[in-house]
């Protein structure tokens, strides 16, 4: 259920009625009733048509947004780490160093749960498809 318009007693050509036109993204006056009061949009009209203007982002936009957030959340915390150890920020080498040092990790981790589960033991080349 919409909420309720605000009401505002006509005052022809004021100022804080300009405002309200201008801020309400209205160009044509805002219809006036029998008792000369003017009907002033609420605030979800006002967030809806403020919103209109900005340009949204496409669902690959958006997926490409999440993983640059993403990624840099990942070097973040390297660096934090290498802090840590170091005292030091690391240089790209460092970091690269540690990206591809966690990478090597959960390569085993998820090697070695492939193992535990029965499934072939291995790297991608080594497997191959069933004779068919």
């Amino acid at each position: 259920m919409a909420a309720p318009r605000r009401r505002l007693a006509s005052a022809p050509e004021s100022q804080e009625r300009q405002d309200l036109l201008a801020r309400a993204g209205r160009a044509a006056p805002i219809a006036e009733d029998a008792r000369g009061e003017v009907e002033l949009p609420d605030s979800v009209e006002l967030y809806l048509n403020e919103i209109a203007r900005f340009k949204l982002l496409t669902p690959q936009e958006e997926v490409d947004l999440f993983k640059k957030i993403e990624h840099g959340r990942v070097l973040s915390r390297l660096s934090e780490l290498h802090m840590a150890e170091t005292g030091a920020p690391p240089t790209n080498d460092e970091l690269t160093y540690l990206l591809l040092r966690e990478m090597a990790y959960c390569l085993q981790l998820i090697e070695d749960s492939s193992a535990i589960r029965g499934f072939p033991h291995g790297h991608r080349d080594q497997i191959r498809p069933p004779p068919g």
